[in-house]
C-alpha cells in the first residue's frame, strides 16, 4: 500500500510542478540569441559606455536560462532576476542587451571565445578566475534546506539531518555540503545522511512533496522559487547558510580580462542601480531579498557547516 501511495503522490507533485520544468537543470546544447523586452531603469544613461558599445549601442551577454528565479525561459520569453539587472545595467550605460544562451559548463569558453562581452549568470566568486575574467559581484548564493509543509522529520539544519534521506542536485555546494555533514557525523558517531543526488531541480523539489525523501539540500533561489509554485506543498527548514562565511558566498557577472574598460563602467553601473533602489526592487520581486550585496553586507552569515565541530 506504502509504494502505491508513494506512486500517487509522486504524480501528483509531477502534475504539480509541470510548469516549472522549463526552468530545470536539463541544459539546451545549441546557442541562440534573443532580445528581452527592456524595463524603463531609473538610471538609464547615467553611465558613459565605453566608445565601441556606444557606437553599435548593444552589448551582448550570455546566460544558460535555467537557473530560476534568476535566469530562465517562460512562455518562450527570456525572465529573471538576473535577466532584469543586466538589463538595467545596460540601460545605464545607454545600451540595449542581447542575449546568447550557453550551456553552464560553456560559459568561461563563450567569454573568452568573444561569443558576448559579459556572463549574467550565477557563477561563484573564485580567485583562481582573476587570471582570465573581470568578476563583478552583483549577489550571494545561500543554501537552503527545504521540507514538506509541516516539516514532518523536525529538520532545523545541517546538523539535524543525521539518519535522514536527503536529496541535492548532483556536484552541487549543497551535495558537497551533505558529504562533509557526513565525515562530521562519522567523527562523531551519528547515522549517516542517505544523500541523493538528483540530475533536475525540478526532481528535487517533486519528491520532497512526495514525501519520497526527508529533505532537499539546495541553493535559496531555488527554494524561493519552488515553494512560491506549491506553499502548500513545502516550506523551508532552518535560516538560509553559507558553504564558507569567510568568502561570503560571492557570486558574480564576469567579463573578459582584456575589456578593463567594460568592467570599470559595469562596476560604476551597478552602483548607480543600487543607488536608485532599482536593484534591491528586482531581487525583491523574485522573493530574492536575503541574497542581496546589501543583505551581505548587514547580516550576520550563518555557516551551513560550523566550525570546530568534528569535521
Amino acid at each position: 500500500m506504502r509504494s502505491r501511495h508513494l506512486s500517487i503522490a509522486a504524480i501528483s507533485a509531477t502534475a504539480l510542478f509541470a510548469i516549472s520544468a522549463c526552468g530545470g537543470a536539463a541544459q539546451d546544447t545549441s546557442s541562440t540569441t534573443a532580445d528581452t523586452a527592456q524595463r524603463g531603469s531609473k538610471s538609464a544613461g547615467k553611465v558613459a559606455a565605453p566608445a565601441k558599445f556606444t557606437e553599435k549601442g548593444t552589448i551582448t551577454y550570455c546566460s544558460t536560462f535555467t537557473n530560476p528565479p534568476r535566469s530562465y525561459t517562460d512562455n518562450g520569453k527570456q525572465v529573471g532576476a538576473e535577466i532584469e539587472l543586466g538589463t538595467a545595467l545596460a540601460a545605464t550605460l545607454g545600451l540595449k542587451p542581447k542575449w546568447v544562451q550557453i550551456r553552464v559548463d560553456g560559459l568561461i569558453a563563450a567569454l573568452l571565445g568573444g561569443q558576448c562581452d559579459m556572463i549574467v549568470s550565477q557563477l561563484k566568486i573564485v580567485p583562481e578566475r582573476d587570471k582570465t575574467a573581470w568578476q563583478l559581484p552583483y549577489s550571494i548564493a545561500a543554501t537552503q534546506l527545504v521540507v514538506a509543509k509541516g516539516n514532518p522529520k523536525q529538520v532545523s539544519d545541517f546538523e539535524s539531518l543525521a539518519g535522514k534521506k536527503v536529496a541535492a542536485p548532483d556536484g552541487t555546494v549543497a551535495h558537497d555540503l551533505l558529504e562533509q555533514m557526513n565525515k562530521r557525523f562519522t567523527a562523531s558517531g551519528k547515522a549517516h545522511i542517505q544523500i541523493v543526488p538528483l540530475a533536475s531541480t525540478t526532481d528535487l523539489f517533486q519528491q520532497v512533496a512526495a514525501g519520497v525523501i526527508d529533505a532537499a539540500a539546495t541553493t535559496y533561489s531555488a527554494s524561493s522559487y519552488y515553494i512560491g509554485k506549491a506553499p502548500e506543498r513545502l516550506e523551508t527548514a532552518g535560516p538560509p547558510c553559507l558553504s564558507d562565511v569567510k568568502a561570503g558566498g560571492r557570486m558574480g557577472f564576469m567579463i573578459n580580462k582584456l575589456d578593463k574598460d567594460l568592467y570599470d563602467a559595469m562596476g560604476k553601473a551597478m552602483d548607480a542601480v543600487r543607488e536608485t533602489g532599482e536593484y534591491q526592487e528586482i531581487f525583491h520581486k523574485y522573493a530574492l531579498d536575503k541574497e542581496t550585496l546589501d543583505a551581505a553586507e548587514t547580516a550576520k552569515p550563518v555557516a551551513c557547516v560550523p566550525e570546530g565541530s568534528g569535521a
